[in-house]
């Protein structure tokens, strides 16, 4: 982005493009968040044997989406700003 503000106006096409490339990883998110919370409820109810890491695997997943979907949002308001 930085590349956008470093010359006159930003192009519009690629704006737009950031946008729509935002809606489809938004969509992307809420469906991954979907079934990381599937799989949380799963390992509750019966927890797998023998790896004793993958109890922690899944919340960790959960804060990485958490994480990207902040700075999508930033992008969005970005974005919108420059469109």
């Amino acid at each position: 982005m930085a590349e956008m503000f470093d010359g006159s106006d930003p192009d519009v096409e690629r704006v737009r493009r950031w946008r729509r490339d935002w809606r489809t990883l938004s969509a992307d998110c809420e469906r991954i968040r979907r079934n990381i919370d599937t799989e949380i409820e799963k390992s509750r109810l019966r927890p797998p044997r023998g790896i004793e890491s993958a109890e922690f695997a899944l919340p960790r997943a959960h804060d990485s989406l958490t994480v990207a979907e902040r700075v999508m949002d930033h992008l969005r308001f970005m974005t919108r700003t420059l469109d």
